[in-house]
This record gives C-alpha cells, structure tokens and sequence, in this order.
C-alpha cells in the first residue's frame, strides 16, 4: 500500500532551473509547496518565482564539485 508523500519533508533538486523546462519544473514543484533547490549558472537568471519559495545555488553543471554540493540532502533530482 503507496502512503501519500509528504512534499514538504524532501528535497527536490532541479539541474538546469534557469531554462524553460527547468522553470517549468519549479512553478510545479513550487505549486505543490515542495521543498526546492534550483542550480543555476548565473545569479540573478531565474526568470521568475519568488527566492523565499527556491533555495538558489549558483554553480557549473560541468564541475564535480558544484553537482556534489547541489545534491546533498536531495531525495529528487529533476535534470531540465
């Protein structure tokens, strides 16, 4: 038997949040008052949502270091 998963008690991580696909996933994910980190390249590119609602991290999808730091904690990964 599948228990309903509480949004707000895991870490949804989305890869790429700046693109239209990834900005797609936020407003859903945000809409079900889930628990987000949005990796961007470039502070300031997130098009919209409001930063209280999106932890933001700044970092290079390319460097191993910044994809470690993004995921910690994450039980959901969204690559847009």
């Amino acid at each position: 038997m599948n228990s309903p998963v509480d949004e707000g008690s895991r870490l949804n991580v989305v890869l790429g949040a700046n693109g239209a696909f990834g900005q797609a996933i936020l407003k859903s994910l945000v809409d079900r008052n889930a628990n987000v980190r949005a990796m961007i390249r470039k502070e300031g590119s997130l098009r919209m949502l409001p930063s209280d609602k999106v932890e933001i991290f700044v970092g290079n999808i390319l460097k191993e270091e910044d994809v470690r730091n993004v995921l910690k904690g994450a039980t959901m990964v969204y690559f847009a």
